[in-house]
């Protein structure tokens, strides 16, 4: 890490990509700045809201557990959109998450701070899982080409740190990924989602058959569409049960 820093503005603006019927998107290019979005999947009981920084200057209003800001996503607090912030980028950029004092943006409680390289006009998710004291930070890359009017993409991150093995991800009865470990990324996956049918995406222990116990979590829904790309991740903790929210759960997050 450097000793010496030069305070760089941090221009900030919201990069929303929503959804219509056509599945087309509507972009801000973000020129020279990244684009950055926070998957704040880091399950504790006390679920204070929380404040997000960059180089000590806040730009987020407060949010809490669990939701990729700005934006959201399938099992998640917030909206469906595939939306980031523009970030100027470069290198040792500070990216704090706190909770603040009261009507302050003044640090209480550090949830999580570190130091990354923020890659010009890319989009990329900070995700944050475990738990205080212990929260990891791993910078997904969502940057991708995208897929036919007819398919949706996808890969998967596993977020679960105490699960015991590695993971597989199905899509219905379609294995997306294998043999995921922790905090780690498959590659992309093209799959054509059926208009208004229920698809069930369920983290099964790698190998094994899904069902019963193998299913260490899953999530049906209809709101998938073609022509889009998604990251699937799962969250939470092993070992806890519903309806405790820091459970082991299958969320989606709309990237494009």
């Amino acid at each position: 890490m450097k000793k010496i820093f030069v305070a760089i503005l941090v221009t900030v603006s919201l990069l929303a990509c929503e959804k219509n019927k056509l599945a087309t998107k509507n972009e801000i290019n973000p020129g020279d700045n990244a684009r950055v979005k926070i998957g704040y999947f880091t399950a504790w009981r006390a679920n204070l809201g929380v404040q997000l920084k960059v180089d000590t200057v806040r730009i987020s209003n407060l949010f809490n557990y669990a939701v990729a800001y700005p934006g959201g996503g399938f099992n998640t607090l917030g909206n469906n959109y595939a939306d980031y912030l523009s970030v100027s980028s470069k290198p040792d950029t500070k990216i704090t998450v706190s909770v603040p004092y009261l009507n302050t943006s003044t640090d209480s409680l550090v949830v999580f701070t570190g130091i990354f390289d923020l890659e010009e006009g890319k989009r990329q998710t900070l995700m944050l899982t475990d738990t205080v004291p212990n929260v990891v930070g791993t910078v997904v890359v969502d940057e991708t080409p995208s897929p036919p009017a007819t398919k949706a993409k996808f890969k998967f991150f596993n977020g679960i740190p105490n699960v015991g093995v590695n993971l597989d991800i199905y899509a219905g009865t379609v294995k997306l990924a294998s043999d995921i470990a922790y905090t780690k990324v498959s590659d992309y996956v093209e799959l054509t989602i059926t208009p208004g049918a229920s698809l069930t995406f369920a983290a099964v222990k790698t190998g094994l058959a899904p069902g019963g116990a193998n299913t260490v979590a899953s999530y049906p829904t209809t709101g998938m569409q073609n022509g889009r790309t998604y990251t699937i991740l799962t969250r939470g903790f092993a070992g806890l049960v519903s309806p405790d929210p820091r459970r082991m759960m299958v969320s989606l997050v709309p990237t494009y």
